[in-house]
């Protein structure tokens, strides 16, 4: 009995929580249909569940790196929602067992972008333990260079420190955006 009703809270938590994630969406990209805004949000939410990473720092992430522009590629060469490298997603897949890279076209498909970024971040929270600044500058400039900078001076230098700055302060903007929702409905 008591796991049905966990099961019942787990998945009510998780409608929950793709409803958040689409309003989010459609709030930073209003030219997203709801339909695109909702699948995009299973997608998240299933993964960010499935990788335990807060889909909200998922998304602040997409925010920041593409402004959820499905089809971006950086001056560097990294493409899509989370704006992976094709080197670096090669590298991933391999790592992680994936096989459906077939070319640099397959990381504009969403689900397939989103995933490789998780697993990206993931792998750098384990490398930099666990720390969210430092993984999210990882993310950004590279591990081997955060690696450098921190054999170097203990620290990453104040002129490469603000990718986690903006991540940290779209997630900030998000849970505020979603409390405010919450209260509201409790009117």
């Amino acid at each position: 009995h008591e796991n049905g009703v966990e099961k019942f809270l787990w998945e009510r938590g998780k409608e929950r929580e793709i409803e958040a994630v689409q309003t989010a969406i459609h709030h930073f990209e209003p030219k997203h249909s709801l339909q695109d805004c909702h699948s995009l949000a299973i997608t998240i939410v299933d993964l960010a569940r499935e990788y335990q990473i807060d889909s909200y720092l998922v998304l602040s992430i997409i925010q920041v790196e593409s402004t959820f522009n499905r089809e971006a590629i950086s001056p560097k060469g990294a493409v899509g929602l989370m704006q992976i490298k094709p080197s670096v997603a090669k590298w991933i897949a391999q790592k992680s067992g994936i096989t459906s890279i077939e070319n640099k076209e397959s990381l504009y498909i969403p689900e397939l972008n989103v995933k490789l970024g998780i697993l990206y971040f993931k792998y750098l929270m384990g490398i930099f333990d666990d720390s969210l600044v430092t993984s999210l500058e990882a993310y950004n400039i590279g591990p081997s260079v955060v690696k450098s900078h921190l054999n170097e001076n203990n620290e990453i230098p104040e002129n490469k420190a603000h990718y986690a700055r903006k991540v940290l302060q779209t997630y900030k903007i998000i849970k505020t955006e979603q409390y405010s929702l919450q209260l509201s409905r409790l009117d």
